[in-house]
């Protein structure tokens, strides 16, 4: 009764009012007075700063609540902010993201939801994913989501992922991201440069210097 009438007062400040402070505060109010459901993110309207991400996930992992059942609904979530905060409790608890979220959450115009998709790949060891950043890696278009996707095929990756970066080893003129196609390509295989032959000189010895610094991690 009394946390009913707590937020009773609260919830109106929530989602409704012009004064973006004080629609923060109610917020972290609800969560903080919250009987542990916190299904009222699932529907939060409005942009969540990443101060107050950090303050709501705290309070979640303080409280040692559960994984909230309806999870899949801040997925789906048409706010980006519930949805990065969605994807960050789904690693928090070890919950693996399907195949079908993977698609729809790369396929966000937000590039930070895809960098929280990315990570949570890589957290998650999702090696049924692969194929679906495969056929993601030409779309992507922002220069640190795709160093995320190659930093995430060296863990994930498979021969399946050499084959289709291989040809791109020589092309890619951007040496940042050669370097990470480089770093998984040898994280996934070993042995692969030992028979890769490269006819010209100058992109031969780029990437014995970058294998060199990929083995050598004192050298970084």
């Amino acid at each position: 009764m009394e946390y009913k009438i707590k937020t009773g007062y609260i919830r109106p400040y929530v989602n409704n009012h012009k004064n973006k402070f004080l629609n923060s505060n109610a917020l972290i109010a609800m969560i903080i007075l919250s009987d542990e459901k916190f299904e009222l993110l699932a529907n939060y309207q409005k942009k969540i700063s990443q101060a107050d991400e950090i303050k709501i996930l705290d309070i979640i992992y303080n409280k040692k609540s559960s994984l909230p059942k309806k999870i899949e609904d801040w997925i789906d979530s048409t706010n980006n902010s519930i949805v990065k905060l969605g994807i960050k409790l789904m690693v928090r608890y070890r919950e693996q993201l399907t195949n079908t979220q993977i698609s729809f959450l790369l396929n966000n115009p937000d590039e930070m939801v895809r960098k929280e998709t990315l990570l949570a790949i890589r957290y998650l060891y999702i090696t049924e994913s692969n194929f679906i950043l495969i056929n993601h890696y030409l779309k992507e278009n922002n220069k640190r989501n795709k160093i995320s996707l190659l930093k995430t095929f060296g863990v994930i990756g498979n021969h399946e992922t050499i084959n289709f970066l291989s040809p791109f080893l020589l092309k890619e003129k951007d040496l940042e991201i050669k370097f990470e196609m480089v770093n998984a390509i040898n994280s996934i295989d070993r042995t692969f440069f030992k028979n890769f032959k490269i006819e010209n000189k100058i992109e031969n010895d780029i990437i014995n210097r970058i294998l060199l610094h990929v083995t050598n991690p004192y050298l970084n």
